[in-house]
């Protein structure tokens, strides 16, 4: 939700990926005896302040599904970052950080 907050209000920009689009409240419970059943319900959604538009979704205002999209997109899941323990991931941060405080 934080993610959302920050970026709803523009409280400054995300870097990264993706969130998994999990933005509601998901409550379990047990079937009828005898059955061993186990349910879940979504009993609450998260509205975000505007309508998301994405080319995966159809436009809503919610982050079930959708998640919250980086307005500077960078996968962190590489083989690269893998194996150098994400030093380019973080060289990646680094320089939107430097452009950001340094803009040309």
């Amino acid at each position: 939700m934080l993610p959302a907050i920050l970026q709803s209000n523009g409280r400054g920009p995300l870097f990264g990926w993706r969130t998994m689009g999990a933005g509601g409240s998901v409550v379990g419970y047990s079937g009828p005896a005898f059955t061993e059943s186990f349910f879940r319900i979504t009993v609450s959604l998260m509205n975000r302040l505007h309508v998301v538009t994405t080319p995966d979704f159809p436009p809503a205002p919610y982050i079930e599904n959708i998640g919250v999209r980086p307005d500077i997109p960078v996968d962190y899941m590489t083989r690269t970052n893998l194996m150098n323990s994400g030093a380019t991931f973080v060289q990646a941060f680094v320089q939107a950080v430097e452009a950001l405080a340094h803009p040309h």
